[in-house]
């Protein structure tokens, strides 16, 4: 697919047998908006078009591998929700201007790194994340606004989140 759909701003995938979303250099170079859903082969996501705004992936049940975060400096908008078998996000610090990390439901997430590099971040849904231990460097995000936390282990949740952002957030759910 070299070079083909050079003009593809938005792209859906809805119950696909794809086991891997990668996308070569100068494919889709002007992709703003990737959406995946209940694609349950997926395994894997690779190289992602550095110009996503919008990156949907959701309810992708043996998804397990997301590498392509890195370089997404234009991402406002992060679904994961309900890929239950993704255990970490890596890269994140690379998001600069996320506004928006859904994950609810990803009941093997156990890590999110890099949130202390996501200013721009204003919610945070980790509703269901059973297995999260922690949030590190969430103080960091001075411009959150709504946090749901429901369903995560509540030692971490209910002391160090209301001790550190009380002050900003407007909707608090643990």
């Amino acid at each position: 697919m070299d070079n083909c759909m050079p003009r593809l701003q938005d792209l859906e995938l809805y119950n696909t047998k794809l086991s891997e979303v990668s996308f070569a250099t100068g494919v889709c170079p002007i992709l703003q908006y990737l959406s995946v859903r209940f694609c349950n082969d997926l395994v894997e996501v690779g190289t992602l078009p550095n110009a996503l705004i919008e990156l949907e992936l959701t309810n992708c049940s043996n998804l397990r591998k997301i590498e392509g975060l890195r370089g997404l400096a234009k991402l406002q908008m992060l679904d994961i929700s309900r890929c239950e078998n993704v255990e970490e996000l890596p890269s994140m610090e690379t998001l600069e201007s996320l506004k928006e990390l859904q994950a609810y439901a990803c009941v093997k997430l156990k890590s999110i790194q890099g949130l202390s590099r996501l200013t721009k971040l204003r919610l945070l849904n980790v509703n269901g994340c059973s297995e999260l231990q922690e949030l590190p460097g969430i103080e960091h995000c001075m411009l959150l606004e709504y946090l749901d936390a429901r369903g995560c282990p509540k030692q971490w949740a209910e002391e160090r989140v209301l001790e550190q952002l009380h002050q900003q957030l407007k909707v608090l759910e643990i």
